[in-house]
Order: structure tokens, then sequence, then C-alpha cells
């Protein structure tokens, strides 16, 4: 990627897949893809109806930067500063671990343990409760058209059609409802679940459960000041700052009442290893450590009913 040659889209497109292949990356052309979105600010469909596209100097520049540091292993979320999990998307920073994919499947279960549903099932009550709300909101302003109308209107069949055009819209509304289901806040208790992250690092498993479980509050623990403050600027962005407590805690070291924790999620231990991108914490201190660290956890206190899940 040097000399005078004008670079294409798709020419670089092509030499970086070539390049990174050469490197034994395992998706070379997703990863030259995904650095180059990166550096002209759009989605990956758009490259393909800019694929003759040149770049400028200082595109050029920044993706070169970013390729070279993808060559050397570096994982792409520390590259980019973000990654996605679940539908949002997180800052990261090599403060961090990098959410996986695999770890989606540890917030699905414990939103099932809660609230005994799918993730795909609340998605889609979500879904029509939006659709409720609009539907109750279009109602009310033809019934309140209608009133205005059908005390004007002379003609019997007219104010007829007024007043089962109220009618029709209030069904659609009912409909949404039921589809909808029970609204998330209608719980047995007073509240839902006290959650605590051990090893927050981005905030992503907490955080995610908090969005999902509106209801909750969770405590993110980290023995790093550099991921609590990630995650606290990540709970900023999905806006569950104000039910989220932030603590630099070696494990339980500084966790007040553990006992009163009614869930105890944090992510698998093992990851793959990446050429040595791992935190400074994580490179000092032995996996197994953590295992043994969270087994010193057990619920106790008034309820005795808690769970940890790894």
């Amino acid at each position: 990627m040097t000399g005078q040659a004008d670079w294409t889209v798709n020419k670089i497109l092509q030499w970086t897949q070539q390049y990174f292949a050469g490197k034994g990356l395992e998706t070379p052309r997703l990863d030259a893809e995904v650095l180059l979105c990166d550096v002209l600010g759009c989605r990956r469909i758009d490259l393909f109806m800019r694929l003759q596209q040149e770049l400028l100097p200082e595109e050029l520049k920044r993706y070169r930067e970013f390729v070279l540091r993808r060559a050397a292993w570096e994982p792409l979320a520390y590259i980019t500063g973000r990654k996605a999990f679940l539908q949002w998307e997180f800052k990261v920073s090599p403060a961090v671990l990098v959410p996986r994919p695999e770890t989606e499947l540890l917030v699905e279960q414990v939103v099932r343990l809660v609230t005994g549903k799918s993730l795909s099932q609340m998605e889609k009550e979500a879904f029509w409760r939006k659709k409720a709300e609009e539907a109750r909101t279009a109602a009310e302003k033809v019934k309140t058209l209608s009133a205005e109308k059908i005390r004007e209107e002379t003609d019997p069949e007219k104010a007829a059609a007024w007043q089962q055009e109220v009618a029709d819209r209030e069904a659609v509304a009912a409909h949404a409802a039921e589809m909808a289901g029970p609204a998330s806040g209608e719980r047995t208790e007073d509240r839902g679940p006290d959650i605590l992250d051990i090893g927050t690092g981005s905030g992503a498993i907490l955080l995610s459960l908090l969005k999902l479980i509106p209801d909750s509050r969770g405590l993110a623990a980290d023995i790093s000041a550099e991921a609590l403050a990630m995650a606290r600027e990540n709970a900023e962005i999905l806006g569950v700052a104000g039910r989220t407590w932030f603590l630099q805690s070696d494990f339980w070291s500084r966790v007040p009442d553990k006992g009163s924790t009614s869930w105890c999620p944090t992510r698998p231990i093992f990851r793959q290893r990446l050429s040595g991108h791992w935190p400074g914490t994580y490179r000092r201190n032995h996996g197994l450590r953590w295992t043994e660290g969270l087994t010193d956890w057990t619920p106790t206190g008034k309820s005795r009913r808690g769970w940890r899940c790894i």
C-alpha cells in the first residue's frame, strides 16, 4: 500500500484481503471491510456502491495504520474502539476484554431465568408495545377530533362514520396491546433482581441485562479503574447509568453484603490467545484464580436465593 497508485475501494479491499490472508487471519475480507468502513464512516453494504471511489490521502494514511495493527493480530474491536453485543454497541479499549458472541448466550439464559422469556420473545413484545402506544395515541387524536365533528355534523350517516372510525382505531390499539402481552413492569416482587457483575470490563453483560430487565439494578465490580471508566461510559450511552453502581474491587474484597445479590453473572475466563493482546490485569494473573475467586460466592441473607452464572 505504497507509492503513488490510485487506491480505489475495490482495489484496496482486494490488496488487504490478500495481505491479511498471508498473515494467517481467519476472516481477511471481513476484517478489511470493517476497517475501511470505520475510516470512511459508512456501513459495509455501502462499500459495494463505492467500489470505484478513490481514497483521500488522509483516509489512506489512517487505513494503513489500521491494517498494520490488524496484521499484528490486534483485535478489530481495539482498533475501531467498539464492539457489537446483542443489539447494542459497546465502547472497548485494551483495558477490557472484547465481548464475545458466545457470551450473549449467558445474557439470554439469565433473562430467561428471570423473566421466563427468550430474547426473541421479548423483542417481539417490545415491537408490539411500541405499536400499541402509537395506536393508542392515534386513537385518542381521532376520538378528540370525532367528538368535535359529531357535535357539528347534521348528517347521521357521517356522524356514524366518525364513531366507527374511533371504534376501529381503539380495536387496533387493543389488538396491539394484546400481542405485546403484560407490561414488563408487572412483577410479583416489589422490584427486579439485584445483579452483581464481577470483572465487568466494558459492562456488556451487566448493562445488557439492565436494558432487558428494566426494573433491575446492577453493581459493576472490576479491579481496573480504566475498565470501570469504560463501563460507566457505556452505561451512560445505553441510558442505564441511573440503575448502575461501579466499584473498584478485587473479586469480593470490597463488595458490600454480597449475600443480598440475586444474580452473579460473569464472562467465561478461558479465551483464545491473541498474541498478547490481553488487558494487563488478565496477563498478570493466572486464569484459574478467576474460577477460584468466583466459587467463594454463596447466596445468604433473608431470602437465601441467588444464582451464580458463569
